[in-house]
């Protein structure tokens, strides 16, 4: 126990100096709600949000409750956002204007018909009914346009405090999006969806090919799974694959899906993708097949940004392999040129050998003890 109080208290003095140059807050004070007030051409009386029939030449206001239960006035940004389908395959109604453009199909968006004021201060312990104001277009329309009212804190007070405390500050940003569906008829409007390109990419810092699959139609497309392949051109060999089940897919838009490159290192060459989707909502199935290719400027780009990748070390290997090769050449090459010179040697003193007289097979007498004829020896005298 002792050690643990030592511990903590060390830990608490480590804080205290920390605290006393650079302060982090969280603004707990900060508690705005909204509440789309429904109104009686309310299409779909089971959801909370705003599902409207409309009429052509129709305007309406509709009303919008925020309620500030804190002790302090907000400020909030309002804003008109068209849905779109993000790279999770779900429908988006965040403001994505800079990131993605609008869908070359969407003749009829919800910013088109929908305005809001784009700022409201809502004063402490308050309610207040902002106007969303619609005005539909002559011409009869069959589909759905739809998008959401996106609430959200100013950036701009968030730096403001962080600059004031002299230090860093962290708020909590509040962000609501309540959907806005305009219909006319209930005349059923199918999905078509294409695939419109494939191209090398990279999503979280990882390699990916992302095929661009558009909904063309004005209307919403539920629960499709996808499924697809990457194959060198003319191989059937599969190298890359990927799957997902219960996308999404807003009207009129388009999104990346992902074919993860699985931490490899991206190799130029021309390629294939077979892919496949089917809706098990409408039933409805579809099935592409495209070319690309990956560039050797795009295998260099993306390879060096890339995070974990599995290094190829293929050249490394041949490099290693032939310097091998050449070391066990150059020995052998020495072993041969040193038997050879040992071989000479051996020639050159048996010649001298034969010039001499000698015979080469004999062991030479080299005079040492015990060499050369024995002594005769006299007979002993008889006693």
């Amino acid at each position: 126990m002792k050690k643990k109080n030592i511990v903590i208290m060390v830990l608490l003095s480590l804080l205290i100096l920390v605290s006393g140059q650079t302060s982090v807050h969280a603004d707990q004070s900060l508690a705005v709600s909204v509440n789309a007030v429904l109104p009686k051409n309310q299409h779909n009386k089971d959801v909370t949000y705003y599902d409207l029939r409309m009429q052509p030449n129709q305007k309406q206001e509709l009303d919008f409750e925020l309620n500030n239960s804190s002790d302090k006035d907000q400020k909030i940004l309002l804003q008109i956002n068209n849905a779109t389908t993000n790279d999770a395959g779900s429908i988006d109604y965040s403001d994505r204007g800079g990131k993605v453009k609008r869908d070359n199909t969407l003749k009829l968006a919800l910013s088109d018909v929908a305005q809001v004021p784009k700022e409201v201060t809502v004063k402490a312990k308050s309610k207040q009914v902002v106007k969303i104001k619609l005005t539909m277009p002559a011409e009869k329309y069959n589909g759905s346009i739809l998008g959401g009212i996106r609430v959200t804190t100013p950036d701009e007070e968030e730096k403001k405090d962080a600059k004031d405390s002299g230090g860093m500050k962290i708020k909590n940003k509040v962000a609501y999006s309540v959907a806005i569906n305009l219909t006319e008829t209930d005349e059923p409007v199918k999905a078509e969806l294409d695939l419109l390109k494939v191209f090398p990419g990279q999503t979280a810092g990882r390699n990916v090919v992302k095929a661009n699959v558009q909904n063309s139609q004005p209307t919403v497309l539920e629960d499709i799974e996808y499924y697809a392949e990457v194959t060198k051109e003319g191989n059937k060999k599969v190298l890359h694959k990927a799957q997902a089940q219960k996308y999404r897919f807003a009207p009129n838009s388009n999104f990346n899906f992902d074919v993860s490159w699985e931490s490899q290192p991206f190799k130029a060459g021309k390629y294939t993708l077979n892919m496949r989707a089917e809706s098990k909502d409408t039933k409805q199935k579809w099935n592409w097949t495209k070319n690309f290719e990956i560039t050797e400027n795009d295998a260099k780009k993306f390879n060096k940004t890339a995070v974990d990748l599995d290094q190829d070390n293929t050249k490394l290997y041949i490099i290693i392999g032939l310097i091998t090769l050449l070391l066990l050449i150059i020995l052998i090459i020495i072993f041969i040129f040193l038997k050879k010179k040992k071989e000479e040697q051996r020639r050159i003193q048996l010649k001298k050998r034969k010039k001499a007289g000698k015979n080469p097979n004999r062991r030479p007498n080299r005079g040492g003890p015990g060499s050369g004829p024995r002594p005769k020896q006299k007979p002993r005298p008889k006693k």
